[in-house]
């Protein structure tokens, strides 16, 4: 019981602090997932998990209304409770994809719960009722996301350690070995999806750019970095000179009309 307690206070502390420091990605996989595997006695299994996690929901941001799959619930869960059957990194993955797909529904619940104090909020932002706001904000988001958060990352590690090391072990080799392979083969599905944007005309020339800087002038992470900043800083600063003429060149324009 205390692994469960211990998973899910990390999720819970996790998921508000990422909400108390403006999204400083400490939600991300690989975070958490170390996070457990060091709560847990087992680091390396959940660094490793952390990493295999990351690149393959590397694409999964909310945008908007989106609801993408939770990779913190799905992580934190497939860790703890592959390092609790005794399981290697393939059964973290059997059990952080399907956990992380289901988890997404854990926003939806909080956005429909929250709906129910929007009028009061509004009530409290008409009166300039600065408490009253922070009492929403901590009560009604904070509190509801750690109360959320953490009685559904117990709930599943405390009832569901026996089920899934029953099912873990019903498993044949073959399908085991299988899945490790494709815990391999998913990390690429993670930079197809960042790689999407990259394939329109108007982005396509930089990712052919630096595909050339890296498989036919071997330069690394670092040098390619400080080339895309140049690169970018050219021309940021291009655009703004051409907007500012373009600016300049309207107002003489409207000048010379009025002169007329």
């Amino acid at each position: 019981m205390h692994e469960a307690l211990i998973v899910g206070l990390i999720v819970a502390l996790i998921v508000v602090t990422e909400r108390i420091l403006a999204a400083p990605l400490i939600i991300r996989p690989i975070v958490t997932c170390p996070l457990v595997g060091l709560a847990l006695g087992d680091f390396q299994t959940g660094l490793l998990a952390g990493a295999t996690l990351e690149v393959t929901f590397m694409g999964a941001v909310q945008i908007g209304a989106s609801l993408p799959a939770d990779a913190t619930v799905g992580g934190a869960i497939g860790v703890a409770l592959a390092v609790m059957s005794g399981r290697g990194l393939e059964s973290v993955m059997v059990i952080a994809l399907p956990v992380a797909v289901a988890a997404s529904t854990l926003k939806l619940i909080m956005f429909t719960v929250r709906s129910y104090y929007m009028p009061l909020a509004e009530k409290y932002a008409r009166e300039a009722n600065v408490k009253g706001l922070i009492m929403v904000d901590i009560v009604g988001g904070l509190g509801l996301q750690f109360i959320i958060y953490f009685l559904v990352t117990f709930g599943a590690i405390y009832a569901g350690a026996p089920a899934v090391e029953a099912f873990l072990d019903s498993i044949p080799d073959v399908v085991m070995h299988g899945l490790d392979v494709a815990a391999g083969i998913l990390p690429a599905v993670g930079f197809a999806y960042l790689l999407l944007p990259m394939l329109k005309k108007e982005t396509f020339l930089y990712f052919l750019l630096g595909f050339i800087l890296v498989s036919y002038m071997g330069l690394g992470t670092v040098p390619i970095t400080i080339i895309a900043c140049v690169i970018a800083f050219i021309i940021t600063f291009e655009l703004q000179k051409n907007g500012g003429a373009q600016v300049a060149k309207a107002d003489d324009d409207e000048e010379g009309l009025f002169d007329e």
